[in-house]
C-alpha cells in the first residue's frame, strides 16, 4: 500500500483526497499531471525574477499541508508526520509523530498557535492493523508536543481555527469545539475543508461537495449555501464579520470563478478584474492579515489589495511543484505558502 503522500498530486482531486482520512489512505491510486512540455524545446527552469522565493525545507516530509506564523520570526508548518519550526533564519524539524512506526499512517493537516507556549496540530491517522482512521490532535505546551486524547467520534480533523486560547474549533469529518478544558463534539458534518470563527455565535465552514457553506449561530449548524453545480470549496477567511472570502476549484460555468465573496449578508462569485483563466484555476487556501492584504493559493497565487485580486508569478513548476496547499499572510510585504513536494515559498518583495 502506498504511503499517504503518494496520492496528493492531482488537479481538483488533491484536496479532496487529503482530508478524506480513510478514503485517502485506502485509495491506492496516484493522480498525475500530464507532461505538456514541447519536445522540441529545451526542458529546464524558465527565467524568474518574481517576489516569491523558494526556501529550503529540511529532509523528512514529502508534502506540507498547513502553515502558521506567530510573528515574522516564529512560524510552524506541518505535513506527513512532521512539524517544522521557523526561527527567523531557517526551517528545522521540531517534532516527528510516531517516528519509525510502520503500523500507523498519519497525515498532519493544520496548525494553530494562540501563543508561543500554546499550539495545536490537527489531522488523522490510519491504523493498518485495525483498518480504522482516527481524528488526531497534538498539543504544544511550551515544552514539547504530545498527543491530545480528544475522546470524540470524529475521524479526521482537517482544519483548525481559534478565537483565543479557550475558544477554538476543529473540523473535517466531524466538528468539535475547544472550551479551554476539553473538546466537545458539536456536529457530525463531514467533508469539511476549512473553518473560521468570528465569535462564539458566528462560525463558518466550507465543504467540498456542491459548494457547501455552513454557519453556526451558537446553537445550530445550518447550510447557508449549496449549489449542485458549484465549485468545491477548500478555504475560508473573514476580514470582518460582514466580509469574507472562500476559495476552491472546479468551475462549471462561464459566470463562475474559484473565489466567492461574502458581503451584505450574501455569498456571491467574485467577478472583478482581472477576470481571466487565471482566477479560475484551482485554489486550495485563502488567508488575510487585514482587509487590504490577503493571498489565495493553489495552482497559481493571487493577492488581494483591498480593491481586486491580482495574479502574481511564482517560481516555475520545474523548480519545485505545481500546487500550494496553504498560505499565511503576515502583512502586505510578508507571506508564506507551503505545498506539494515539501515546497516552502516566501513572499518578500
Amino acid at each position: 500500500m502506498p504511503t499517504v503522500h503518494n496520492i496528493y498530486v492531482g488537479l481538483n482531486m488533491e484536496k479532496l483526497v487529503k482530508y478524506c482520512g480513510l478514503a485517502a489512505l485506502l485509495a491506492g491510486a496516484a493522480f498525475c499531471l500530464p507532461n505538456c512540455d514541447d519536445p522540441d524545446e529545451p526542458i529546464g527552469p524558465e527565467p524568474y525574477d518574481g517576489p516569491w522565493k523558494i526556501v529550503p525545507c529540511p529532509e523528512g516530509p514529502s508534502y506540507l499541508n498547513g502553515v502558521f506564523f506567530l510573528n515574522p520570526d516564529l512560524g510552524y508548518a506541518v505535513g506527513c508526520r512532521h512539524i517544522l519550526k521557523y526561527d527567523g533564519n531557517k526551517w528545522e524539524i521540531d517534532y516527528v509523530y510516531r517516528e519509525g512506526s510502520e503500523r500507523y499512517l498519519p497525515a498532519l493537516m493544520d496548525v494553530w498557535f494562540s501563543s508561543p507556549d500554546d499550539g495545536w496540530v490537527s489531522g488523522h491517522e490510519y491504523d493498518k492493523e485495525t483498518e480504522v482512521s482516527t481524528a488526531l490532535l497534538l498539543r504544544y505546551d511550551g515544552k514539547g508536543w504530545k498527543r491530545f486524547e480528544h475522546g470524540t467520534p470524529a475521524t479526521s480533523f482537517y482544519a483548525l481555527n481559534f478565537i483565543n486560547a479557550n475558544d477554538g474549533w476543529a473540523a473535517g469529518f466531524g466538528v468539535c469545539h475547544w472550551n479551554g478544558e476539553k473538546w466537545e463534539y458539536i456536529s457530525d458534518l463531514t467533508y469539511l475543508t476549512d473553518i473560521y470563527a468570528n465569535s462564539p455565535t458566528d462560525v463558518w465552514a466550507t465543504g467540498a461537495h456542491s459548494e457547501r457553506i455552513y454557519h453556526y449561530d451558537g446553537a445550530t449548524w445550518t447550510r447557508v449555501h449549496d449549489d449542485p453545480w458549484g465549485i468545491e470549496l477548500y478555504g475560508i477567511w473573514f476580514t470582518s464579520p460582514g466580509h469574507g472570502w472562500a476559495a476552491g476549484s472546479g468551475v462549471k460555468a462561464s459566470d463562475q470563478s474559484n473565489v466567492m465573496e461574502y458581503k451584505e449578508g450574501k455569498w456571491r462569485y467574485y467577478l472583478g478584474e482581472p477576470w481571466n483563466e487565471g482566477i479560475r484555476q484551482g485554489l486550495n487556501a485563502v488567508h488575510f492579515s487585514g482587509p487590504n492584504s490577503g493571498w489565495a493559493v493553489g495552482q497559481m497565487t493571487f493577492r488581494w489589495d483591498g480593491e481586486q485580486w491580482w495574479y502574481f508569478k511564482r517560481p516555475p513548476p520545474q523548480t519545485h511543484t505545481g500546487t500550494m496547499f496553504d498560505v499565511f499572510t503576515i502583512n502586505e510585504n510578508d507571506a508564506w505558502a507551503v505545498g506539494d513536494a515539501r515546497t516552502i515559498l516566501h513572499y518578500e518583495p
